[in-house]
């Protein structure tokens, strides 16, 4: 019976700290998560603006890019899909570069569809999901514009498909 008693304690103890390191290994990535989603900010912004000029495109036949821009934006954007990890610095310097792009005109268009975008919406990065983020956490890829499982990479995938359709 002392034997049955000690084996039972031993695995209650057991379980206790696999309880713990699963507590604590929860908590570690919560931090890890939260860190990546305000570090990839940057990221988010270009895809939505990004997705903004496709909104463009469809919505407003009259503001679309002419040839000439898509000459210049086709680069970019087939830089992004053969990136496999999206860094915050890449994006903050490749939003000046699109946004240079556009005229005035289409640049307060996209102003507009912003504006009217639900507040959150792929923001806070409900479209990326915890894998994702913890990939960029960890030092892997990272790079929620080429996935089609959310609206920002649907959104990329046709406006690269407009793009490349443009300029033929």
């Amino acid at each position: 019976m002392r034997t049955l008693h000690t084996l039972w304690n031993a695995a209650l103890a057991l379980v206790g700290a696999l309880l713990i390191t699963v507590g604590v290994a929860q908590t570690d990535d919560v931090s890890k998560i939260q860190a990546a989603r305000t570090a990839t900010e940057p990221v988010f912004e270009l895809g939505r603006y990004l997705s903004d000029i496709q909104t463009l495109e469809e919505k407003y036949p009259k503001l679309a890019l002419s040839k000439e821009q898509a000459k210049q934006l086709l680069p970019i954007l087939q830089e992004i899909k053969a990136t496999k990890r999206l860094t915050p610095e890449l994006a903050k310097r490749l939003l000046p570069k699109v946004q240079g792009i556009l005229n005035a005109t289409q640049r307060s268009q996209v102003a507009q569809i912003a504006s009217q975008r639900a507040p959150g919406s792929e923001g806070g990065a409900p479209g990326a999901n915890r894998a994702q983020f913890l990939s960029y956490a960890e030092g892997g890829a990272f790079n929620p514009l080429t996935n089609p499982q959310t609206a920002l990479g649907q959104d990329f995938a046709k406006l690269l498909a407009t793009m490349e359709k443009r300029i033929r």
